[in-house]
């Protein structure tokens, strides 16, 4: 719905809770950020049929998608999406405006960085720490701790140099 200029957007937004729904992990900071002074913090948006442990802890603007499971003592940054059929297991953090794609597993006691996103269906090895602005493509399998800045592919994984991820973007 197109609510006329920007002004009158958020006049009409400050009468309502909000959901950032945007699943660039870039985008959705930045829209986090602009509203945020105006209109406070996000809901949070969880689908009936997740199973979200009651000891998580959930900052503002988490998305828990159909069939997603969060287990026990997990902690989930601002603006977080954990997309269908996802699974967290127990004690892992997950940092500010990361996106856990549908069916990827995290194992227990994974850390994943702000900004990082982890494909459809890849699997992350139990206590193994993700840097933030990754990407793990889909169905990647990480047995390794993965630094900063990267994107991770295969079974098991590899990191892409900067001119094999020229030559994906380019095809």
């Amino acid at each position: 719905m197109y609510l006329g200029t920007e002004m009158q957007a958020l006049d009409e937004l400050e009468e309502f809770d909000y959901f950032i729904g945007v699943g660039h992990n870039g985008i959705r900071r930045k829209v986090y950020n602009a509203l945020f002074d105006r209109l406070g913090n996000p809901i949070n948006a969880i689908h009936p049929s997740a199973v979200v442990s009651a000891s998580v802890e959930m900052k503002y603007g988490t998305m828990i998608s159909a069939n997603a499971t969060i287990n026990p003592l997990v902690t989930l940054g601002t603006g977080v999406i954990c997309n269908t059929s996802s699974s967290i297991d127990h004690e892992c953090v997950v940092d500010d405006f990361a996106h856990i794609g549908p069916g990827a597993v995290l194992c227990g006691n994974v850390k994943v960085g702000a900004n990082t996103f982890v494909g459809a269906n890849a699997v992350v090895k139990q206590g193994v720490t993700i840097g933030q602005n990754v990407t793990i493509g889909a169905g990647t399998v990480v047995i390794r701790d993965i630094p900063d800045n990267v994107m991770v592919v295969g079974n098991p994984q590899r990191v892409l140099v900067k001119e094999e991820v020229q030559k994906l973007a380019a095809a």
